[in-house]
Protein backbone atom coordinates (compact mmCIF):
# COMPACT_ATOMS: atom_id res chain seq x y z
CA UNK A 1 0.00 0.00 0.00
CA UNK A 2 3.27 2.39 0.67
CA UNK A 3 3.63 4.75 -2.15
CA UNK A 4 7.45 5.35 -1.31
CA UNK A 5 9.08 5.82 1.92
CA UNK A 6 11.16 8.64 3.31
CA UNK A 7 7.93 10.97 2.29
CA UNK A 8 6.67 13.72 5.04
CA UNK A 9 3.09 15.42 5.42
CA UNK A 10 1.23 18.07 7.68
CA UNK A 11 -2.49 17.43 8.55
CA UNK A 12 -4.23 20.64 9.45
CA UNK A 13 -7.52 19.94 10.86
CA UNK A 14 -9.90 21.59 13.28
CA UNK A 15 -11.54 18.46 14.52
CA UNK A 16 -8.60 15.99 16.30
CA UNK A 17 -10.35 12.98 15.42
CA UNK A 18 -11.18 13.23 12.05
CA UNK A 19 -7.03 14.33 11.92
CA UNK A 20 -6.46 10.98 13.70
CA UNK A 21 -8.51 8.83 11.26
CA UNK A 22 -6.18 11.20 7.99
CA UNK A 23 -2.91 10.14 9.45
CA UNK A 24 -4.20 6.52 9.94
CA UNK A 25 -4.60 6.76 6.07
CA UNK A 26 -1.16 8.31 5.60
CA UNK A 27 0.63 5.84 7.79
CA UNK A 28 -0.45 2.79 5.75
CA UNK A 29 1.08 4.82 2.42
CA UNK A 30 4.32 5.07 4.31
CA UNK A 31 4.08 8.63 5.54
CA UNK A 32 5.69 10.52 8.52
CA UNK A 33 2.94 12.81 9.65
CA UNK A 34 2.42 15.27 11.93
CA UNK A 35 -0.89 17.00 12.60
CA UNK A 36 -1.92 20.37 14.23
CA UNK A 37 -5.75 21.43 14.92
CA UNK A 38 -4.41 25.34 14.38
CA UNK A 39 -4.25 26.59 10.84
CA UNK A 40 -2.20 29.54 12.49
CA UNK A 41 0.60 27.04 13.48
CA UNK A 42 0.74 25.77 9.95
CA UNK A 43 2.91 28.72 8.38
CA UNK A 44 5.72 27.82 11.11
CA UNK A 45 5.66 23.85 10.97
CA UNK A 46 5.39 24.30 6.84
CA UNK A 47 8.43 26.78 7.33
CA UNK A 48 10.70 24.68 9.23
CA UNK A 49 9.89 21.27 8.39
CA UNK A 50 9.84 20.71 4.36
CA UNK A 51 6.48 18.44 4.45
CA UNK A 52 6.17 17.31 0.82
CA UNK A 53 2.54 16.69 1.32
CA UNK A 54 -0.44 19.13 3.81
CA UNK A 55 -3.62 18.22 4.42
CA UNK A 56 -5.54 21.58 4.74
CA UNK A 57 -9.00 21.26 6.22
CA UNK A 58 -10.96 24.42 4.76
CA UNK A 59 -13.63 25.78 7.59
CA UNK A 60 -14.82 28.93 5.78
CA UNK A 61 -14.85 30.64 8.70
CA UNK A 62 -11.84 32.48 11.06
CA UNK A 63 -9.66 29.98 10.64
CA UNK A 64 -6.62 31.06 7.92
CA UNK A 65 -7.38 28.25 5.68
CA UNK A 66 -7.32 29.66 2.17
CA UNK A 67 -4.15 32.01 3.36
CA UNK A 68 -2.08 28.83 4.42
CA UNK A 69 -2.82 27.23 1.27
CA UNK A 70 -1.62 30.30 -0.87
CA UNK A 71 1.40 30.22 1.60
CA UNK A 72 2.15 27.32 0.61
CA UNK A 73 1.73 28.08 -2.93
CA UNK A 74 3.73 30.93 -3.36
CA UNK A 75 6.79 30.29 -1.62
CA UNK A 76 7.24 26.46 -0.72
CA UNK A 77 7.89 24.88 -4.01
CA UNK A 78 8.56 21.51 -2.78
CA UNK A 79 5.32 21.08 -0.93
CA UNK A 80 1.75 19.58 -2.44
CA UNK A 81 -1.30 21.08 -1.08
CA UNK A 82 -4.50 18.85 -0.90
CA UNK A 83 -7.53 20.40 0.60
CA UNK A 84 -10.23 19.07 2.35
CA UNK A 85 -13.51 19.98 3.64
CA UNK A 86 -16.72 18.59 5.79
CA UNK A 87 -19.91 18.12 3.81
CA UNK A 88 -21.09 20.92 4.71
CA UNK A 89 -18.62 23.25 3.69
CA UNK A 90 -17.57 21.28 -0.06
CA UNK A 91 -19.01 24.48 -1.81
CA UNK A 92 -15.59 25.84 -1.31
CA UNK A 93 -13.85 23.13 -3.27
CA UNK A 94 -13.16 25.61 -6.28
CA UNK A 95 -11.70 28.48 -4.20
CA UNK A 96 -9.87 25.84 -2.64
CA UNK A 97 -7.70 24.75 -6.37
CA UNK A 98 -7.87 28.02 -6.94
CA UNK A 99 -5.44 28.78 -4.17
CA UNK A 100 -3.35 25.93 -5.53
CA UNK A 101 -4.43 22.96 -3.39
CA UNK A 102 -3.98 19.48 -5.95
CA UNK A 103 -6.58 18.41 -5.22
CA UNK A 104 -9.84 18.03 -2.92
CA UNK A 105 -11.80 15.58 -0.72
CA UNK A 106 -15.13 16.14 1.14
CA UNK A 107 -14.86 14.17 4.02
CA UNK A 108 -15.11 11.64 5.11
CA UNK A 109 -13.55 9.73 2.23
CA UNK A 110 -11.77 6.54 1.85
CA UNK A 111 -8.39 5.39 1.70
CA UNK A 112 -8.06 4.65 -2.11
CA UNK A 113 -9.91 8.75 -2.56
CA UNK A 114 -7.02 10.07 -0.69
CA UNK A 115 -4.44 7.30 -2.41
CA UNK A 116 -5.39 8.84 -5.68
CA UNK A 117 -5.13 12.03 -4.74
CA UNK A 118 -1.78 12.00 -3.03
CA UNK A 119 -0.18 10.42 -5.73
CA UNK A 120 -1.98 13.08 -8.38
CA UNK A 121 -0.41 15.95 -6.40
CA UNK A 122 2.99 14.49 -5.82
CA UNK A 123 3.19 14.08 -9.67
CA UNK A 124 2.16 17.64 -9.69
CA UNK A 125 4.27 18.92 -7.97
CA UNK A 126 7.29 17.16 -9.68
CA UNK A 127 5.94 18.91 -12.74
CA UNK A 128 5.32 22.29 -10.81
CA UNK A 129 9.28 21.91 -9.47
CA UNK A 130 10.59 20.90 -13.07
CA UNK A 131 8.87 23.65 -14.61
CA UNK A 132 10.70 26.00 -11.58
CA UNK A 133 13.90 24.25 -12.36
CA UNK A 134 13.94 25.33 -15.64
CA UNK A 135 12.89 28.73 -15.38
CA UNK A 136 15.60 29.13 -13.11
CA UNK A 137 18.09 27.66 -15.56
CA UNK A 138 16.82 29.74 -18.62
CA UNK A 139 16.81 33.03 -16.49
CA UNK A 140 20.45 32.44 -14.83
CA UNK A 141 21.19 31.67 -18.91
CA UNK A 142 19.80 35.07 -19.71
CA UNK A 143 22.30 36.38 -17.51
CA UNK A 144 24.43 34.42 -18.34
CA UNK A 145 24.69 35.84 -22.10
CA UNK A 146 23.58 39.20 -21.40
CA UNK A 147 25.67 42.37 -22.93
CA UNK A 148 28.27 43.85 -20.61
CA UNK A 149 29.43 47.93 -21.23
CA UNK A 150 27.89 51.11 -21.03
CA UNK A 151 30.25 52.83 -23.95
CA UNK A 152 28.40 54.50 -26.41
CA UNK A 153 29.52 51.81 -28.91
CA UNK A 154 27.69 49.01 -27.13
CA UNK A 155 24.62 51.65 -25.74
CA UNK A 156 24.20 51.94 -29.41
CA UNK A 157 24.14 48.12 -30.49
CA UNK A 158 21.36 48.11 -27.47
CA UNK A 159 19.26 50.59 -28.87
CA UNK A 160 19.32 48.57 -31.85
CA UNK A 161 18.22 45.32 -30.48
CA UNK A 162 15.81 47.38 -28.36
CA UNK A 163 14.21 48.41 -31.46
CA UNK A 164 13.54 44.91 -33.76
CA UNK A 165 11.47 43.82 -30.25
CA UNK A 166 8.01 45.05 -32.28
CA UNK A 167 9.39 43.72 -35.52
CA UNK A 168 9.82 39.62 -35.77
CA UNK A 169 10.34 38.80 -38.73
CA UNK A 170 12.81 41.40 -40.02
CA UNK A 171 16.44 39.96 -41.10
CA UNK A 172 19.37 41.21 -39.30
CA UNK A 173 22.95 41.09 -40.10
CA UNK A 174 25.59 40.90 -37.49
CA UNK A 175 28.67 42.27 -38.48
CA UNK A 176 32.04 42.44 -36.19
CA UNK A 177 35.63 40.37 -35.87
CA UNK A 178 35.69 36.87 -34.32
CA UNK A 179 34.70 37.04 -30.64
CA UNK A 180 33.14 40.22 -30.36
CA UNK A 181 30.03 38.78 -29.28
CA UNK A 182 27.52 37.91 -32.34
CA UNK A 183 26.15 35.12 -30.70
CA UNK A 184 24.94 37.09 -27.65
CA UNK A 185 23.34 39.68 -29.65
CA UNK A 186 21.28 37.05 -32.17
CA UNK A 187 20.05 35.74 -28.49
CA UNK A 188 19.90 38.91 -27.07
CA UNK A 189 17.34 39.77 -29.98
CA UNK A 190 15.76 36.72 -30.02
CA UNK A 191 15.01 37.32 -26.05
CA UNK A 192 13.99 40.58 -26.75
CA UNK A 193 11.36 39.78 -29.46
CA UNK A 194 10.11 36.23 -28.85
CA UNK A 195 11.35 35.29 -24.86
CA UNK A 196 10.20 31.77 -23.82
CA UNK A 197 7.64 31.36 -26.22
CA UNK A 198 9.48 30.88 -29.51
CA UNK A 199 12.25 28.50 -30.87
CA UNK A 200 16.05 29.54 -30.91
CA UNK A 201 17.89 27.37 -33.81
CA UNK A 202 21.40 28.10 -34.84
CA UNK A 203 23.91 26.38 -37.18
CA UNK A 204 27.28 27.30 -38.10
CA UNK A 205 27.95 27.14 -41.85
CA UNK A 206 31.64 26.50 -41.80
CA UNK A 207 31.30 23.54 -39.76
CA UNK A 208 28.80 21.50 -41.49
CA UNK A 209 30.19 19.93 -44.69
CA UNK A 210 29.26 21.48 -47.69
CA UNK A 211 27.18 18.58 -49.01
CA UNK A 212 24.86 18.53 -45.74
CA UNK A 213 23.67 21.82 -45.18
CA UNK A 214 20.73 21.90 -47.18
CA UNK A 215 19.30 19.06 -45.47
CA UNK A 216 20.52 20.57 -41.94
CA UNK A 217 18.56 23.48 -43.21
CA UNK A 218 15.76 22.29 -44.59
CA UNK A 219 14.99 18.57 -43.47
CA UNK A 220 14.77 15.95 -46.15
CA UNK A 221 12.37 13.06 -46.87
CA UNK A 222 12.77 9.13 -46.24
CA UNK A 223 14.59 8.03 -49.43
CA UNK A 224 16.30 11.06 -51.08
CA UNK A 225 19.13 9.66 -50.54
CA UNK A 226 21.20 6.69 -49.37
CA UNK A 227 20.55 6.69 -45.56
CA UNK A 228 17.42 8.65 -45.37
CA UNK A 229 15.93 6.03 -44.12
CA UNK A 230 13.24 8.29 -42.08
CA UNK A 231 12.17 11.69 -43.07
CA UNK A 232 13.91 14.73 -40.80
CA UNK A 233 13.22 18.12 -39.70
CA UNK A 234 15.02 21.01 -40.76
CA UNK A 235 16.61 23.79 -38.49
CA UNK A 236 14.16 26.42 -40.42
CA UNK A 237 10.85 24.07 -39.88
CA UNK A 238 12.33 23.79 -35.91
CA UNK A 239 12.72 27.42 -35.78
CA UNK A 240 9.28 28.23 -37.12
CA UNK A 241 7.51 30.62 -34.37
CA UNK A 242 11.14 32.04 -33.41
CA UNK A 243 14.62 32.75 -34.41
CA UNK A 244 17.10 30.77 -37.15
CA UNK A 245 20.92 32.28 -36.68
CA UNK A 246 23.05 31.43 -39.32
CA UNK A 247 26.59 32.14 -38.02
CA UNK A 248 29.35 32.78 -40.49
CA UNK A 249 26.81 33.14 -43.07
CA UNK A 250 29.68 34.22 -45.34
CA UNK A 251 30.43 30.34 -45.49
CA UNK A 252 27.96 29.20 -47.32
CA UNK A 253 28.04 27.11 -50.40
CA UNK A 254 27.45 29.08 -53.24
CA UNK A 255 25.61 26.68 -55.09
CA UNK A 256 23.13 27.01 -51.73
CA UNK A 257 22.65 30.39 -51.76
CA UNK A 258 19.93 31.00 -54.51
CA UNK A 259 17.91 28.42 -52.41
CA UNK A 260 18.65 30.81 -48.99
CA UNK A 261 17.50 33.69 -50.86
CA UNK A 262 14.45 32.41 -52.11
CA UNK A 263 13.40 31.12 -48.42
CA UNK A 264 13.90 34.87 -47.36
CA UNK A 265 12.23 36.21 -49.79
CA UNK A 266 9.15 33.75 -49.72
CA UNK A 267 9.59 32.21 -46.43
CA UNK A 268 9.04 28.71 -47.71
CA UNK A 269 11.28 25.89 -48.66
CA UNK A 270 11.35 22.38 -49.94
CA UNK A 271 12.61 19.42 -48.20
CA UNK A 272 14.97 17.81 -49.92
CA UNK A 273 13.21 15.32 -51.28
CA UNK A 274 10.19 16.53 -51.43
CA UNK A 275 7.62 17.35 -53.75
CA UNK A 276 5.51 20.42 -51.83
CA UNK A 277 6.73 23.67 -50.54
CA UNK A 278 6.04 24.51 -46.70
CA UNK A 279 6.19 27.83 -44.93
CA UNK A 280 7.22 29.14 -41.59
CA UNK A 281 7.08 32.66 -39.74
CA UNK A 282 10.42 33.12 -38.38
CA UNK A 283 13.26 35.79 -38.35
CA UNK A 284 16.48 34.84 -39.81
CA UNK A 285 20.00 36.56 -38.39
CA UNK A 286 23.13 36.14 -40.11
CA UNK A 287 26.80 36.73 -38.51
CA UNK A 288 29.60 36.97 -40.21
CA UNK A 289 33.08 38.62 -39.35
CA UNK A 290 34.19 38.26 -43.26
CA UNK A 291 34.53 41.75 -45.46
CA UNK A 292 31.47 40.86 -47.93
CA UNK A 293 31.38 43.29 -50.14
CA UNK A 294 34.88 42.22 -51.52
CA UNK A 295 33.11 38.20 -51.65
CA UNK A 296 30.87 40.33 -53.93
CA UNK A 297 32.97 41.90 -55.99
CA UNK A 298 34.80 38.21 -55.99
CA UNK A 299 32.10 36.54 -57.21
CA UNK A 300 32.46 34.28 -54.14
CA UNK A 301 28.72 35.22 -52.81
CA UNK A 302 26.09 36.51 -54.50
CA UNK A 303 25.03 40.44 -54.19
CA UNK A 304 21.52 39.93 -54.30
CA UNK A 305 21.78 37.75 -51.05
CA UNK A 306 24.02 40.25 -49.52
CA UNK A 307 21.69 42.83 -50.14
CA UNK A 308 18.68 40.60 -48.77
CA UNK A 309 20.42 39.84 -45.88
CA UNK A 310 21.97 43.45 -45.39
CA UNK A 311 18.42 45.13 -44.25
CA UNK A 312 19.05 46.00 -40.95
CA UNK A 313 22.87 45.55 -40.30
CA UNK A 314 24.46 45.70 -36.68
CA UNK A 315 27.98 46.42 -36.83
CA UNK A 316 30.09 45.07 -33.05
CA UNK A 317 32.80 47.23 -32.19
CA UNK A 318 36.12 45.05 -31.18
CA UNK A 319 37.20 45.00 -27.63
CA UNK A 320 39.86 47.49 -28.03
CA UNK A 321 37.53 50.70 -28.87
CA UNK A 322 35.12 50.19 -25.79
CA UNK A 323 38.70 49.68 -23.67
CA UNK A 324 36.06 51.37 -20.63
CA UNK A 325 33.79 48.17 -20.84
CA UNK A 326 36.67 45.78 -20.32
CA UNK A 327 36.93 46.28 -16.52
CA UNK A 328 32.79 45.60 -16.06
CA UNK A 329 33.11 42.95 -18.94
CA UNK A 330 36.14 41.04 -16.89
CA UNK A 331 34.37 41.39 -13.59
CA UNK A 332 31.58 39.54 -14.90
CA UNK A 333 33.05 37.01 -16.96
CA UNK A 334 35.17 35.80 -13.45
CA UNK A 335 31.99 35.97 -11.46
CA UNK A 336 30.38 33.44 -14.12
CA UNK A 337 33.72 31.47 -14.44
CA UNK A 338 33.96 31.11 -10.37
CA UNK A 339 30.24 29.98 -10.19
CA UNK A 340 30.84 27.21 -12.92
CA UNK A 341 33.85 26.00 -11.28
CA UNK A 342 32.33 26.27 -7.28
CA UNK A 343 34.62 28.64 -6.47
CA UNK A 344 34.07 31.59 -4.07
CA UNK A 345 33.96 35.32 -5.76
CA UNK A 346 37.22 36.98 -6.73
CA UNK A 347 38.52 40.18 -6.74
CA UNK A 348 40.24 42.44 -9.57
CA UNK A 349 43.62 43.98 -7.97
CA UNK A 350 44.14 47.18 -9.34
CA UNK A 351 47.42 46.12 -10.99
CA UNK A 352 45.56 43.36 -12.97
CA UNK A 353 43.29 46.04 -13.69
CA UNK A 354 45.41 48.26 -15.12
CA UNK A 355 46.91 45.44 -16.92
CA UNK A 356 43.56 44.36 -18.78
CA UNK A 357 42.46 48.13 -19.57
CA UNK A 358 45.44 48.54 -21.49
CA UNK A 359 45.98 45.62 -23.51
CA UNK A 360 44.41 45.18 -27.14
CA UNK A 361 42.66 41.81 -26.82
CA UNK A 362 43.14 40.84 -30.37
CA UNK A 363 41.02 37.68 -29.78
CA UNK A 364 38.28 40.44 -28.13
CA UNK A 365 35.72 39.01 -25.72
CA UNK A 366 36.62 35.46 -26.30
CA UNK A 367 40.22 35.97 -25.42
CA UNK A 368 39.20 38.03 -22.22
CA UNK A 369 36.81 35.36 -21.64
CA UNK A 370 39.59 32.11 -21.66
CA UNK A 371 42.61 34.54 -19.98
CA UNK A 372 40.15 35.12 -17.04
CA UNK A 373 39.21 31.46 -17.23
CA UNK A 374 42.09 29.98 -16.64
CA UNK A 375 43.39 32.64 -13.95
CA UNK A 376 39.82 31.69 -12.44
CA UNK A 377 41.16 28.04 -12.10
CA UNK A 378 44.41 28.41 -10.98
CA UNK A 379 43.70 31.30 -8.35
CA UNK A 380 44.02 29.77 -4.96
CA UNK A 381 43.71 33.43 -3.53
CA UNK A 382 40.86 35.96 -3.26
CA UNK A 383 42.31 37.89 -5.76
CA UNK A 384 43.19 37.03 -9.32
CA UNK A 385 46.23 39.58 -9.77
CA UNK A 386 49.00 40.23 -12.74
CA UNK A 387 50.68 36.51 -12.24
CA UNK A 388 48.08 34.77 -13.27
CA UNK A 389 47.46 35.77 -16.37
CA UNK A 390 48.75 34.89 -19.44
CA UNK A 391 48.15 35.92 -23.14
CA UNK A 392 48.53 34.38 -26.56
CA UNK A 393 51.82 34.70 -27.84
CA UNK A 394 50.07 33.98 -31.17
CA UNK A 395 47.20 36.33 -30.44
CA UNK A 396 49.27 39.30 -29.48
CA UNK A 397 52.09 38.37 -32.33
CA UNK A 398 49.11 38.64 -34.72
CA UNK A 399 48.35 42.06 -33.41
CA UNK A 400 51.31 43.46 -33.36
CA UNK A 401 51.42 42.93 -37.53
CA UNK A 402 48.10 44.05 -37.73
CA UNK A 403 49.37 47.57 -35.71
CA UNK A 404 52.00 48.02 -38.03
CA UNK A 405 54.15 47.07 -34.90
CA UNK A 406 57.01 44.35 -35.27
CA UNK A 407 57.58 40.27 -34.62
CA UNK A 408 59.91 41.49 -31.66
CA UNK A 409 57.79 43.80 -29.78
CA UNK A 410 55.19 41.35 -29.78
CA UNK A 411 57.38 38.31 -28.69
CA UNK A 412 57.87 37.81 -24.46
CA UNK A 413 61.22 37.74 -24.75
CA UNK A 414 62.90 34.44 -22.43
CA UNK A 415 60.64 36.01 -19.60
CA UNK A 416 56.88 35.63 -18.84
CA UNK A 417 54.70 37.92 -21.04
CA UNK A 418 53.15 40.14 -18.45
CA UNK A 419 56.53 40.83 -17.09
CA UNK A 420 57.32 41.61 -20.83
CA UNK A 421 55.16 43.99 -21.35
CA UNK A 422 56.22 46.08 -18.28
CA UNK A 423 59.63 46.22 -19.56
CA UNK A 424 58.44 47.41 -22.90
CA UNK A 425 55.84 50.43 -20.55
CA UNK A 426 58.71 51.31 -18.32
CA UNK A 427 60.96 52.28 -22.01
CA UNK A 428 57.87 54.23 -22.79
CA UNK A 429 57.45 55.86 -19.36
CA UNK A 430 61.04 56.62 -19.57
CA UNK A 431 61.64 57.91 -23.15
CA UNK A 432 58.03 60.29 -22.56
CA UNK A 433 59.90 61.76 -19.06
CA UNK A 434 63.47 62.27 -21.00
CA UNK A 435 60.92 64.24 -23.93
CA UNK A 436 59.14 65.82 -20.86
CA UNK A 437 62.46 67.51 -19.54
CA UNK A 438 61.59 65.01 -16.00
CA UNK A 439 58.38 66.96 -15.86
CA UNK A 440 55.88 63.85 -15.23
CA UNK A 441 52.70 65.87 -15.95
CA UNK A 442 53.87 66.37 -19.20
CA UNK A 443 54.98 63.07 -19.93
CA UNK A 444 51.44 61.55 -19.00
CA UNK A 445 50.50 64.33 -21.12
CA UNK A 446 52.81 62.78 -24.25
CA UNK A 447 51.14 58.76 -23.66
CA UNK A 448 47.80 60.24 -23.27
CA UNK A 449 47.27 59.55 -19.73
CA UNK A 450 46.55 61.15 -16.38
CA UNK A 451 48.42 62.41 -14.08
CA UNK A 452 46.90 59.87 -11.69
CA UNK A 453 46.70 56.74 -14.19
CA UNK A 454 50.34 58.02 -15.04
CA UNK A 455 51.85 57.40 -11.17
CA UNK A 456 49.67 54.16 -10.85
CA UNK A 457 51.46 53.07 -14.06
CA UNK A 458 55.21 53.37 -12.47
CA UNK A 459 54.20 51.72 -9.76
CA UNK A 460 53.46 48.40 -11.08
CA UNK A 461 55.99 48.71 -13.67
CA UNK A 462 58.36 48.66 -10.64
CA UNK A 463 56.84 45.99 -9.15
CA UNK A 464 56.50 44.15 -11.97
CA UNK A 465 60.26 44.93 -13.56
CA UNK A 466 61.84 44.95 -9.99
CA UNK A 467 63.46 48.06 -11.17
CA UNK A 468 62.73 51.57 -10.82
CA UNK A 469 61.85 53.60 -13.60
CA UNK A 470 64.25 56.52 -14.68
CA UNK A 471 63.01 59.94 -13.91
Amino acid sequence: MAITAHRSALIVDSVPEQGAVIKTYFDELGFEVDTITEHARGFECLANNGYELAVVEMTGGKACDFELLQYITRNLIKTAAIATAAQNNSRLGPKALEKGARSFLVKPFAIEDLTRCVRHAIESQKHAEEAERLARRRQQERRDRQIIGSSPAIRSVLDLIGSLADSPYTTVLIRGESGTGKDLVANAIHDATFGDHGPFNAINCAAIPAELIESELFGYEKGAFTGAYQSKRGLVELADGGTLFLDEIAELPLGLQPKLLRFLDEKSYRRVGGRSDMKVSLRVIAATNRNVEKMVDSGSFRRDLYFRLSGFPITLPPLRDRSNDVIDLARFLVERCARRYGKKALDLTPGLEDLLSSYSWPGNIRELKNVLERAVIISDDETIDVHHIQFDAHMTRSAGKGNGGSDELALPLGRPFFKEIAFYEKELIERAITQSDGVKSSAARLLGLSRYAFDRLIKRVDKLTGENVTC
